[in-house]
């Protein structure tokens, strides 16, 4: 199938079959398909054979949409960890799998270090990791997430350290808010 395009670099071709190769090993490298499926996606090189990017992985890679953009944010979540690795030594933990990865979506790039964090934390006494153990921590963080997203929105521009340090007050006044309310 072929699909003309205009706009698209003059090295096209040569950029799709380099991008293309590294999804082959994606098998392996979850993180590098994810990137490259991206760069195809935000290059529009999918053009040079399919009139969409969701019919482009759906013939060329047999992913469905899902798939093609749980791999694309998966990779996006082990991006962000590894710009958050503190020269300090701060250990986190960084997920080995898509599935892994796929824990962390939906949480604020900053709580995706701090579960990154505990999850290390707890490999570090168990000496092993699991999609489970980020999907665990992740549900034990969803509430923060909530109210960080609120900080977020209710005062736009507040650095990222500052915003995590609010919510957390925040969510420590609501739980003993609750727990007075129960007659702890």
């Amino acid at each position: 199938m072929s699909v003309k395009s205009t706009n698209l670099p003059e090295n096209a071709k040569q950029l799709l079959e380099q991008y293309e190769r590294i999804i082959e090993r994606g098998v392996r490298g979850f993180v590098d398909a994810g990137k490259a499926l991206l760069k195809i996606q935000e290059t529009k090189l999918y053009r040079l054979t399919h009139a969409t990017f969701q019919e482009y992985c759906r013939d060329r890679w047999n992913l469905s949409r899902k798939q093609s953009y749980d791999l694309i944010n998966a990779s996006k979540v082990v991006e962000n960890l590894k710009l958050n690795l503190s020269p300090m030594g701060d250990i986190l933990a960084i997920p080995e799998n898509e599935r892994q990865a796929r824990a962390l979506l939906g949480l604020e790039p900053e709580l995706q270090v701090e579960v990154a964090r505990e999850v290390a934390q707890e490999k570090e006494l168990t000496g092993k990791v699991t999609a489970q153990t980020f999907s665990d921590k992740a549900k034990n963080i969803s509430l923060l997430n909530q109210i960080l997203k609120q900080v977020k929105i209710s005062e736009p521009g507040i650095e990222k350290d500052q915003a995590l340090f609010k919510a957390k007050t925040l969510l420590k006044e609501k739980l003993q808010n609750e727990d007075e309310t129960k007659g702890y």
